[in-house]
């Protein structure tokens, strides 16, 4: 894999790693909220036939600022909800961009490392022809060799024959 596909998946884990980040950060902070308003509560002891103020939640005491608030909260959830699913489709695009330029990558080595067998092949032959042709070449020398040693003995022998005539 080139440096830029190495750049890539480093990117994609660091962002991987920013949103785990944050996720953490927010179960933190809900923690320490519901802790803090834990302890904020007075707790209250009621007697029997102690007149008491009843809130029901379900009927607010301000009916327009719960609906203000409940469509705040929706349009909020929408937005996030859109965000992530943004989010979640740019990721899964760029995974498939990396995934494609890899197999593309491995197909071109693949490839590189086919023709360079065949290119090994024809030099692994041409060596051999090479090696045989030495060969032939090292027995003539030797037989040439030989010829030479019998070619000096003769011609010795036959300047001693004159010498002696």
């Amino acid at each position: 894999m080139d440096e830029s596909g190495e750049h890539r998946k480093l990117q994609l884990q660091e962002l991987e790693e920013i949103r785990n980040d944050a996720y953490e950060n927010a179960m933190i902070y809900k923690e320490k909220t519901k802790a803090f308003h834990d302890r904020m509560i007075s707790r209250k002891e009621f007697n029997v036939g102690q007149k008491v103020l009843l809130y029901h939640s379900r009927l607010p005491l301000f009916p327009e600022l719960a609906l203000i608030l409940f469509e705040i909260v929706n349009e909020y959830s929408e937005l996030l909800t859109t965000q992530l699913e943004n989010q979640k489709i740019y990721f899964e695009s760029l995974l498939r961009e990396v995934e494609e330029e890899t197999e593309r990558e491995i197909s071109e080595a693949i490839e590189k490392a086919a023709s360079g067998n065949q290119k090994l092949q024809k030099m692994q032959a041409k060596l051999d022809k090479c090696d045989e042709e030495k060969s032939f070449f090292d027995e003539i020398n030797k037989s040439l060799l030989k010829n030479q040693d019998i070619l000096k003995a003769s011609i010795v022998e036959i300047e001693e024959r004159r010498r002696r005539l």
